[in-house]
């Protein structure tokens, strides 16, 4: 028979040589690389910025391009309300993996940011909060168990805790707080209704100071004007104080429990953190309100 011409192949050299069979496997190996490296993709460069010294670095990244593949620098600028903090991003993420903080830089979400006050062309990432006490917080998660405030902080800075979600600090403020109040009950002079309105009666233009005072379960004290009394962690459980003027009044922490305080004026009284269980709350402007109904009716 006659064989059949064997293609030119420039890629590959055959040798005069070599038998007929290893001719033609040459000429299928060869055409079978020609073939792959056609169909392979184009090798893409990685983007690089060479130095006038000749070093390749890779560029700076932008931090909404960073929020946008998931990932933050090493080392965090923060603004809280303006005022400027530096941190790690492990100690963000990593100390209270359940925090706010740790979810704001977990790359689900962009995060604002403003310049840098401190550092030319920097930016930082903005909370929109009091910054009096982040450093608390920001120590708390540099090294859980540290808390270094003093006790008239400790109230705002459980706010803080709470609203950024780093619950071992709460926890602990909550501790203190609770072992304040119960060194404050632990103080309280007992006082008599009588000895109130004895000290009413002598008053030189002074608020009535009773903060931690406690007064006998029941006591009565209806109708004495009490207008910005200080009764600061007071206890004043189950007295009856219908019609007191308590306007102006200091109550936070004052323990009201089954207090009797209707038609009380209560009006810009301060009942911050004030325990108020089961007590009757039928207010100055209420009773007011229901007397002019009363009135019109008839």
């Amino acid at each position: 028979g006659v064989e059949a011409e064997l293609p030119t192949l420039p890629a590959c050299h055959v040798s005069g040589d070599v038998g007929e069979e290893e001719t033609r496997r040459n000429a299928r190996v060869c055409s079978h690389k020609e073939v792959t490296a056609a169909a392979a993709p184009p090798a893409m460069e990685a983007e690089t910025i060479t130095t006038s010294g000749g070093v390749a670095e890779a560029p700076d990244v932008a931090p909404e391009e960073q929020e946008r593949a998931g990932s933050f620098p090493a080392v965090v600028r923060l603004s809280v309300g303006g005022a400027e903090f530096t941190t790690v991003l492990a100690t963000l993420t990593q100390a209270d993996p359940a925090c706010m903080l740790a979810a704001m830089f977990a790359g689900r979400f962009a995060l604002p940011t403003v310049p840098s006050g401190a550092v030319t062309g920097a930016l930082c990432y903005f909370i929109d909060r009091d910054p009096t006490h982040f450093r608390h917080v920001l120590n708390w998660l540099r090294a859980p168990g540290a808390l270094y405030c003093r006790d008239d902080e400790l109230r705002e800075l459980l706010a803080d805790a709470r609203y950024f979600g780093v619950s071992g600090l709460a926890d602990e403020v909550a501790r203190r707080l609770a072992a304040i109040e119960e060194a404050e009950v632990g103080r309280r002079a007992v006082v008599t209704p009588k000895e109130i309105i004895h000290m009413l009666n002598h008053k030189t233009g002074r608020a009535l100071q009773l903060a931690s005072v406690a007064l006998c379960e029941g006591a009565v004290l209806n109708g004495l004007d009490m207008t910005e009394a200080n009764l600061q962690y007071a206890s004043l459980r189950g007295a009856s104080l219908r019609n007191v003027s308590l306007h102006h009044a200091n109550l936070q922490f004052a323990d009201l429990t089954g207090a009797n305080l209707e038609c009380a004026n209560l009006v810009y009284a301060d009942l911050a953190n004030a325990n108020l269980t089961n007590a009757k709350c039928v207010t100055f402007f209420r009773a007011f309100v229901l007397s002019l109904v009363l009135w019109l009716w008839h």
